[in-house]
Order: C-alpha cells, then sequence, then structure tokens
C-alpha cells in the first residue's frame, strides 16, 4: 500500500514532468496564434501610456510654439488629433484582418489546409496587427486623460502621432509582405527551410565514428511479460521527452518499449508501451511515463520531420492535378525535398534502442528512418508525375544529388531503389523516344553517382 506523503511526491513529481514536456510544445502553439504578440505589444503600450502621462504630469510641459518637436497645441486639438489616429487605426486594423483572412482563404484552396499554420505562424502579420491595435489603445488611454481645463500631455501626444506615422510604415510593409508571402515560391521555400531546420534540431549530429554497442547481446523481450500502458484520449503524438522516460527506466530499473512514434494518431485505449517488469506498472509510474508524451488534435513539426515532409508532397501534388497543372511548383518542392534528405543523409539518425551510463537497455523507441524520409518524399509525387517527364528528370537530378552525399552503402541502396523506381514509373507511360533518351541520360548519370560516391 502507497502511504500518503508518497502518493503526495509521486503526483509532485508527475506535475513537474508535464509541465517540462509541455512547455516547448506550448511555445510552438504560441508561435502559430495571432493573439499572443499582439497581446504582449498592448501590454507594453499600456505601460507606456501610462508611464508617458505620469511624466507629463510630473514634468513642466512646453508651452505653446516653444517646441518645434514635441505636439504644442491645446486641449481640444489634442483631442481631435488622437481621435483621429487612433480610429483610423483601429479601422485599417479591420482592413488588415480582412486581407489576411482572404489570403488564408487563398492559401488553403491553392496549398492545402496544413499550410495555414505557416501563414498563422507568420511575425510579420503578428507584429502588423499589434501595431494597429496598440496604436488605437493608446490613443485611447492618452485621450481619457484629457479633460476640460487640464494641461496637455505634450509627451504624449507626441508618441500617438509617433504610432501613427509607424502604423502607416507597417500598412505598407503588410501589403508587400502578404503579396510575397503568398507567391507559390515563397510558401515552398518556407515550408523547406522549416523542413530543414527540423532536421539539424532533431538529428544535431553530423556523421561520424559508428555508435557503439553493448558487446553482449540483449534477451528478447516477451511481451506476455510486460505491462501495457494504454493511451487516455485520442490524438497525434506531438512529442515525447525521451530524456525523462530514460530517466525514470534507469531509477526504477524499468525497460520500456515504445509502440509508437510522433506523428502516429493514436486511439484512446491503444496500447502505446510496454513496461517491462510486469509488476513495475503501477498507477503513479504509469501516470509519469504518459506525462512525457503529448497528445493532440492535429500533428506537429516539434518531433515529426515527416509532417514538414508531407506540407511539401501536399503543394507538389496539389501541383501536379489537372485542375491546377503546374509542374514548376511541383518541380520547385522537389528540389527543396532533395535539399533535406540530402542534409539528413549527412545525419547521425539515433538508434532505437538506448541504454543508460552503464550500458543497460532502458528504451526502445521507433524512429523516422533515411528510407521512410525517402519514401513520404518521393514516392507520392513519382507517382502523380509519372506523366510529366520534366518533373521525372527533376527527381532524377535530385536524387542524384543526394547520392552523392550518401557513404552508408544502405543510404545508398535506398536511393538506388528510388531511381530505378522512377524509371520504371516513366517506362509504364510510354514517353517517346526523345523523352528516353533525356529520361536514361539522367538516370545513367544518377546511378554513376550511386557507384561513384566521394570518400570522407
Amino acid at each position: 500500500m502507497i502511504s500518503c506523503p508518497s502518493l503526495l511526491f509521486a503526483r509532485i513529481e508527475c506535475f513537474n514532468d508535464i509541465m517540462k514536456v509541455k512547455l516547448r510544445n506550448h511555445l510552438e502553439k504560441l508561435r502559430t496564434s495571432y493573439w499572443f504578440v499582439p497581446s504582449i505589444m498592448l501590454v507594453f503600450i499600456a505601460v507606456l501610456a501610462f508611464s508617458s502621462i505620469s511624466y507629463d504630469k510630473w514634468k513642466q510641459a512646453p508651452q505653446k510654439d516653444d517646441s518645434t518637436f514635441f505636439y504644442s497645441g491645446d486641449s481640444s486639438s489634442a483631442q481631435s488629433l488622437l481621435s483621429t489616429v487612433g480610429g483610423s487605426a483601429i479601422t485599417v486594423a479591420g482592413v488588415v484582418f480582412s486581407i489576411t483572412i482572404t489570403a488564408l482563404t487563398l492559401a488553403s484552396s491553392q496549398f492545402g489546409p496544413r499550410l495555414l499554420r505557416n501563414f498563422m505562424r507568420d511575425r510579420g502579420n503578428q507584429i502588423v496587427l499589434g501595431t494597429f491595435v496598440s496604436t488605437y489603445l493608446y490613443c485611447l488611454l492618452v485621450q481619457r486623460s484629457l479633460g476640460t481645463g487640464s494641461a496637455v500631455p505634450h509627451l504624449s501626444v507626441t508618441i500617438g502621432v509617433m504610432l501613427g506615422v509607424a502604423s502607416l510604415c507597417v500598412l505598407v510593409y503588410f501589403i508587400h509582405h502578404v503579396a510575397s508571402s503568398i507567391q507559390a515560391s515563397a510558401v515552398v521555400a518556407n515550408v523547406g527551410k522549416e523542413l530543414v531546420e527540423g532536421i539539424e534540431s532533431l538529428f544535431p549530429d553530423e556523421l561520424g565514428e559508428e555508435i557503439e554497442h553493448p558487446a553482449e547481446d540483449r534477451k528478447e523481450l516477451d511481451p506476455a511479460q510486460a505491462h501495457s500502458i494504454r493511451a487516455h484520449k485520442n490524438g497525434y503524438l506531438q512529442a515525447v521527452d525521451e530524456d525523462r522516460l530514460l530517466t525514470l527506466a534507469t531509477k526504477h530499473d524499468l525497460i520500456i518499449h515504445m509502440n509508437v512514434r510522433p506523428g502516429a494518431f493514436i486511439t484512446a485505449c491503444d496500447e502505446i508501451a510496454l513496461l517491462y517488469p510486469k509488476q513495475a506498472g503501477s498507477d503513479e509510474r504509469i501516470e509519469q511515463i504518459r506525462a512525457t508524451m503529448i497528445i493532440d488534435s492535429s500533428r506537429s513539426a516539434e518531433q515529426d520531420i515527416e509532417y514538414s515532409i508531407n506540407q511539401l508532397v501536399e503543394i507538389c501534388l496539389r501541383a501536379l492535378s489537372p485542375s491546377i497543372n503546374d509542374p514548376l511548383t511541383a518541380i520547385t518542392c522537389i528540389d527543396w525535398l532533395g535539399a533535406a534528405i540530402s542534409r539528413l543523409a549527412n545525419r547521425n539518425i539515433p538508434d532505437e534502442e538506448r541504454y543508460d551510463e552503464n550500458k543497460i537497455l532502458r528504451i526502445i523507441s521507433p524512429r523516422t528512418t533515411f528510407g521512410g524520409a525517402m519514401d513520404a518524399s518521393f514516392n507520392q509525387p513519382r507517382q502523380a508525375g509519372s506523366k510529366q517527364i520534366a518533373v521525372m528528370i527533376r527527381m532524377l537530378e535530385v536524387l542524384e544529388t543526394i547520392a552523392r552525399q550518401c557513404t552508408r552503402p544502405d543510404l545508398r541502396q535506398v536511393v538506388r531503389h528510388h531511381i530505378s523506381a522512377v524509371w520504371d514509373q516513366s517506362m509504364a507511360e510510354n514517353p517517346l523516344d526523345s523523352d528516353v533518351a533525356d529520361l536514361r541520360l539522367s538516370r545513367d548519370e544518377a546511378l554513376r553517382s550511386v557507384d561513384h560516391f566521394p570518400a570522407r
């Protein structure tokens, strides 16, 4: 039987685990929200308004026409000026909101609804919206301090005018930014850069020496001797705090075998992990293990590079659809996929098995593999673009580039498989002889890169 103090400490430890693993997840959600940055700006502008008003009351205000920089009009003129600036700011904020919604609707119909997240996390749009609403709030607070016969807050009114000028500059930037951000090349480039950054974040170590494993072979784990850990709700597994899992497993002498990885959809009561030994599966321990996992209603790129890959693939497939028929955009997507996979070929992907400092097996967790990333990147574009010779040739050229980055034989065999698949898929469409010659030339160049890789 567990004592009350032990149960209390277990609850506190579990709460700390939850806060730690969810912190990065919440920060990512804040980045993709339209309210967080404007809210911070509203708080700052409110502090600025009260501070400037207090300064004007404490400091002797300049007399009329004494200054060419500070506002030197009377109280009535100040009210009219602040009313004009504030009213214009909130009106333009409504226009900005309407333009943003229109841009999001266009992006959703052309590039896919999953791309809305990338537009919502655009820091420029968030700052623009925050600037207009902050200008309105500032003018409202300063105008509130103006009364009949009261001293004119010259500094406060001057800051209000400066905010109005800043809003005008921000409006010009916003029009340019929206026109640039909805271009296909810009959309694809943003997703591609996020994919490359995700690879560098999840796999920071470049290829080097082979990872040493314990010399002795481990015994096969018997699922009948394990305690089954089941999910408590439906959703996508967004992230797993494996460092915390390793600490728990080492501290309590456990082996945790994960059945799912970030990006997988989980059904309530589905078996997500096995805990060895079976008798260690107490309610507190299971709660601690669950606390290391984030399950939500949507996928996230936090620990799932295939999510960003799927975004590029979705744009590529839409571009290759008969209704849009935009092979140039598809080729741009393939270029960015190639750049990301080339970066992945240079990275050490952690092994599924994790050991503690004493080289004792503690965690078995499925990983994103190079082959899985290649399949996710090129299978669907190859199938959808089989009739587009330019797309297939470009895919062979990208595979040639990836092959030059692969120094391990198993990775080169994966690239060879995809080169053969592109060739076979193209030949199944009975292309013209001239197209066959171009395809064969690109295929031979790619295979030559596979066979004659540079030594490192």
